[in-house]
């Protein structure tokens, strides 16, 4: 054993005993710590006391050296009787910086699980478990999640009126974040001038349909303006550097990639590498791409830059194995509540493509609908924004579509976005919008500026 395995695990007894005699010199101050656990309490006989403190406070009983003692019960004496109760009241004279007695606890039970995390990763890896990566990943969200607890989660109405005031004061100067636009001056206006700072987008089409094009599409134009990190778990990166090649360079993808180009096209190209060089843009293609290496990677990106947007390419293909996932629809659930909590936590608008359940090609063409993503109903609720891409041209020939479209013309070089769920509304929420793919930019453009 090392004499790093010998020292004792991060603790505050000091602070430890100053929340607990906050508490008993004003009751109702337990809510403020609402974040700590009784395990959060390193020595025992703290423990017990917190546990029937809020055992008092679930039965809306007083809290007080009286009544804690009674809850207590054969516990009071092991915890040091009466007179231990008097020691916690003596040493604070006010409950006033409950709470921050109360975070100093809470890192230090976070390091511990930390602690106890690593020397279970340690034992798999030593045993070369093929799960030892997974087990990584999920003791890190964990400990993530504890972390937050911590932030203020619950506001009062007094609370909510103070921070209003400067908080509008200022989104009408321009000084809180705006929002991001798309790049679609038609869905700007639909979503209220773009998405906003927490939100999670989701962009659903069958396959094939072009997901990563209209992704493509927003990383470009928002990382003009903003810091953006776009994650594909479909694509390695040089085929999506191609794509955003031809796309700057105007040249089809197919000569991008074949090298079929003359003097003239090879300088396009060297200018729109010039231009990619100047985006505020990251590319991470790391292959069996979970949460937990988005959450990582967002960390250090926010830490290096002010991380505005996130891409992720796309939901299904995303890895993650949670231990209580049993069924494809969990894991999907599970990722959906992941993604929610990175958009919130690190303040970023996180747009996320989806696949949708494929349609028969028998019967009446019809729009995609929210409830048809893929093995998941989380993802319809999880999302503030859902917008469902149709292109039928991706889905039947010309001879396919005369069959079932009743009569109507061939939509060649059509796709509609149908915004399905705007869970903030907009000022034009009349529920689609036209877009065309544009051979000459190789890229998708609001159908009303296909010049």
């Amino acid at each position: 054993m090392t004499d790093l395995d010998q020292r004792l695990p991060p603790h505050d007894l000091n602070a430890e005993e100053a929340v607990l005699g906050s508490i008993i010199i004003d009751g109702d101050s337990i809510a403020k710590v609402s974040f700590l656990r009784p395990e959060d309490f390193y020595r025992e006989k703290h423990n017990w006391l917190f546990a029937a403190m809020l055992k008092l406070q679930n039965d809306q009983a007083p809290i007080d050296q009286v009544t804690l003692a009674h809850a207590l019960g054969d516990k009071l004496e092991p915890v040091g009787g009466p007179a231990y109760l008097a020691h916690l009241v003596s040493i604070v004279p006010t409950s006033v910086h409950v709470v921050y007695y109360g975070r100093l606890i809470h890192r230090c039970s976070v390091y511990r699980q930390m602690i106890v995390a690593a020397e279970s990763i340690k034992q798999k890896a030593y045993a070369s478990d093929d799960t030892t990566l997974a087990t990584a990943e999920e003791a890190l969200y964990e400990i993530r999640l504890r972390q937050a607890e911590a932030h203020k989660t619950s506001w009062t109405a007094k609370e909510l009126a103070d921070d209003g005031l400067t908080y509008y004061d200022q989104v009408r100067a321009g000084e809180r974040k705006p929002p991001v636009s798309w790049g679609l001056v038609d869905l700007d206006r639909k979503t209220a001038g773009g998405i906003y700072p927490g939100e999670l987008a989701l962009i659903g089409a069958r396959p094939s349909v072009g997901k990563t094009e209209l992704l493509k599409g927003f990383a470009l134009d928002m990382a003009q303006e903003h810091s953006v990190a776009f994650f594909s778990a479909e694509q390695g990166v040089v085929p999506i550097r191609d794509r955003i090649i031809a796309t700057l360079a105007q040249v089809p993808l197919s000569l991008v990639r074949q090298g079929l180009y003359d003097d003239a096209v090879a300088g396009r190209i060297r200018n729109a590498l010039a231009e990619l060089s100047q985006l505020s843009l990251v590319i991470d293609d790391k292959p069996y791409m979970t949460t937990a290496h988005i959450e990582a990677r967002c960390q250090a990106l926010k830490g290096q830059r002010n991380l505005d947007v996130v891409l992720v390419d796309y939901v299904q293909l995303l890895t993650d194995q949670p231990g209580i996932a049993r069924t494809s629809e969990a894991r999907v659930a599970y990722i959906s509540r992941r993604l929610k909590g990175i958009a919130r936590n690190f303040d970023v608008a996180l747009i996320a493509a989806s696949q949708l359940n494929r349609l028969s090609t028998y019967g009446t063409p019809r729009p995609p609908r929210i409830s048809e993503f893929r093995d998941s109903g989380a993802l319809e609720q999880d999302a503030d924004i859902a917008l469902l891409m149709n292109r039928p041209e991706a889905e039947y020939t010309d001879n396919e579509w005369q069959d079932v479209s009743e009569g109507e013309p061939y939509p060649k070089g059509q796709t509609t976005i149908f915004l399905a769920k705007l869970r903030q509304g907009g000022t034009d929420t009349r529920g689609k919008l036209s877009i065309i793919w544009h051979p000459k930019k190789q890229r998708y453009v609001s159908a009303a500026k296909t010049g």
